[in-house]
């Protein structure tokens, strides 16, 4: 099992997501994530090292961007929200 690690800014993105969403991200896909890392997508181009787990609720497609650290198993957080946007917003943050 993996340990998960937030960047800062992820609770700012917590803030403008749905307290029902994100009690669902808590207990049901971060559990996943911790269990195996490697099932979400490989991002491309500049950030061919992040994942994208993705999951929809009530019609929104949400996304969870994060990178493992193997050796720590550790999986850090590095963005989570609507997909709307979430690669600009993914790219700015990672100047």
């Amino acid at each position: 099992m993996y340990k998960i690690k937030a960047v800062a800014p992820v609770k700012k993105d917590l803030k403008k997501i749905h307290p029902k969403v994100i009690r669902l991200i808590q207990d049901h896909h971060l559990k996943l994530i911790k269990e195996d890392p490697y099932q979400a997508e490989n991002l491309s181009g500049k950030f061919s090292s992040l994942k994208s787990y993705h999951f929809k609720y009530l019609g929104i497609d949400y996304r969870i961007i994060y990178q493992i650290f193997e050796d720590e198993r550790i999986v850090r957080l590095l963005m989570i929200g609507a997909r709307e946007n979430l690669y600009k917003r993914l790219k700015l943050r990672l100047k």
